[in-house]
């Protein structure tokens, strides 16, 4: 049975606009010459926040928004990312829930695990990919690291006014 979560409303709009400013806005800004991944970054966060299942659904979103505007080899964004959301989810559910460092080293974690799997399937369909590595790949891991932090406090705010907490006195 396929659960359907109200947050997929906000997901797919959301995941469209983050993907269309990385695709045409970000390129011009590059952070220490490299463009972040936002939809990584988006979907991250929301695991981390609503959970594993959520964080799955949000995670296959951000990898088909990711496969829409790649050349690379359609659905391996969405197969990794999944894949990614729910290890850093289950990892944050086995360590105490924090909510200042963990987010951080979840997403370089991620972000290590993503591209190092996505350069992996990648030469396996045949597709030429290419690995960020030696200084190059740290400064990546610290810039998610760093960026995941203004991300998940905004999704934070998103999610606490769209669904409050129950306060009992």
């Amino acid at each position: 049975m396929i659960i359907f979560y109200p947050s997929l409303y906000l997901a797919v709009p959301l995941f469209m606009f983050v993907m269309v400013a990385q695709a045409s806005i970000l390129p011009y800004f590059p952070l220490l010459g490299f463009v972040p991944q936002a939809g990584l970054l988006v979907a991250l966060s929301w695991g981390l926040l609503r959970g594993v299942e959520e964080g799955a659904w949000w995670g296959f979103l951000a990898g088909l928004a990711i496969d829409l505007f790649s050349y690379g080899p359609f659905g391996v964004s969405a197969a990794i990312l999944v894949l990614v959301v729910v290890i850093a989810t289950y990892l944050q559910e086995v360590v105490v829930t924090e909510r200042y460092v963990l987010p951080s080293l979840l997403a370089m974690g991620a972000t290590l695990f993503y591209y190092t799997m996505y350069a992996l399937m990648g030469r396996i369909l045949g597709y030429e990919t290419v690995f960020v590595v030696g200084d190059d790949l740290l400064t990546v891991l610290f810039l998610h690291g760093f960026l995941i932090m203004p991300v998940y406090w905004t999704l934070y705010g998103i999610e606490r006014a769209l669904w409050p907490q129950s306060v009992e006195l």
